[in-house]
């Protein structure tokens, strides 16, 4: 995942009832350093990377009025999820997850707190805690996790019109193949902010080079910041970062959210 070319980046979007924000940040982290920070389930053997680095990926999400923190850890060497952590903020149904994953399948972690004066305590405490394992088959290989797809798209050999990529993703307590494909190349014009360009933080409109991604998933259970189905991504053919999410929403449509700012890395 070496072509990453930014550190940070922040997305919106609105329509009707629908409403997102989103920050991401990531970090290359070696693997001796990051291994140690895994979590290790009694009895169990996690995955470990295979690459010499590790990609730390953090979100913060708010969508329809949930907020929600999601920490990965992804092996460089080809992307599949070693481990992820999920805070929900909901007061006294807040919960806590850390999903670990393991060749063939994976151990969750759920804690929640037991009342409203727990619920004020940081997650570690919480006293309400269940621990399930979950396994699919051997053939299903090693998957990443939709909350993953921005780096890894940007990490894809996806170059030109017709170029493709299928990744197997965790999701709805399975593994769901996708297919991701370039459908067009071209230009066009986006308003976001380039962090450390200068200027006084304002957003403004840049001339890029684009490609066109399809994202199409075996099963519609796939679901990416509220979106579910079939995705389409706007990606910058230099930076490797979405300018465009598009999808469709419950209730509301067909919705797009948008790049507002991006960090380069080594800024």
């Amino acid at each position: 995942m070496e072509r990453l070319a930014w550190r940070s980046a922040r997305f919106e979007a609105s329509k009707l009832l629908f409403r997102l924000k989103l920050r991401v940040e990531l970090e290359h982290l070696p693997a001796a350093e990051a291994s140690p920070l895994l979590w290790r389930p009694p009895g169990e053997e996690g995955l470990l990377p295979r690459g010499e680095q590790v990609v730390h990926l953090r979100l913060d999400s708010r969508v329809a009025g949930r907020h929600r923190e999601v920490e990965l850890w992804l092996d460089s060497a080809d992307g599949r999820v070693l481990q992820r952590t999920s805070l929900d903020h909901k007061g006294r149904r807040s919960h806590f997850k850390v999903h670990r994953f393991r060749e063939g399948g994976v151990v969750i972690l759920r804690r929640r707190p037991a009342d409203g004066e727990e619920a004020e305590r940081p997650p570690a405490t919480w006293s309400d805690v269940r621990r399930k394992v979950q396994s699919w088959s051997a053939g299903a290989g090693a998957p990443s996790e939709p909350n993953a797809l921005l780096p890894l798209l940007a990490a894809a050999p996806l170059e030109r019109k017709g170029d493709g990529i299928t990744l197997p993703f965790f999701a709805d307590a399975r593994v769901i193949e996708t297919r991701f494909e370039v459908v067009e190349e071209g230009q066009g014009s986006y308003r976001f902010r380039i962090i450390g360009e200068g200027g006084k933080g304002e957003k403004r409109k840049h001339r890029r080079e684009v490609l066109v991604v399809h994202a199409s998933p075996e099963e519609e259970a796939l679901s990416f910041l509220g979106l579910e189905g079939k995705i389409e991504v706007v990606l910058d053919r230099r930076l490797r970062v979405p300018l465009e999410i598009r999808g469709r929403a419950p209730v509301v449509g067909e919705v797009t959210i948008r790049l507002q700012s991006v960090e380069p890395a080594g800024r």
